[in-house]
């Protein structure tokens, strides 16, 4: 039996949030979703629930209690949120498997295996869903 697996996508309502959280809406994991935006945030969870009626969504808003739980962390805000996220959850996400996509945050989280994707490749969401069906 396969171990369900827990990704937080923090800013879940960016264009790359939003395609993160309905290709990792899939069985076997639980998606936290985080962003500033509640009402949009409540809109994309009832969006993702109606394309996957299977799918697992808890809406968060604690960065720390997220990357506590989380297996996973999607890092889909801007660079300037994300760095001040980073700070933030850095003692909870030790350890921990991070999905950014901007590169500077591997010096920032020496001690997190911090995957870098590029959002000009426009295969990133088949790259990061095989990355994680691989590392469960």
């Amino acid at each position: 039996m396969a171990t369900q697996r827990t990704i937080a996508i923090i800013g879940a309502c960016s264009n790359n949030g939003k395609l993160a959280s309905k290709k990792l809406a899939i069985k076997k994991s639980r998606l936290l979703l985080l962003d500033e935006n509640t009402e949009n945030l409540l809109m994309l969870k009832k969006e993702i629930e109606e394309d996957r009626g299977d799918a697992d969504i808890e809406i968060m808003e604690c960065f720390k209690e997220a990357g506590w739980e989380a297996d996973i962390i999607v890092l889909a805000s801007d660079w300037q949120a994300e760095k001040e996220i980073v700070t933030t959850i850095k003692p909870f996400i030790t350890g921990k498997t991070v999905i950014s996509f901007t590169s500077d945050n591997k010096c920032l989280l020496p001690y997190s295996k911090v995957i870098a994707l590029k959002e000009e490749n426009k295969d990133w969401p088949d790259e990061m869903e095989a990355m994680l069906k691989n590392s469960f």
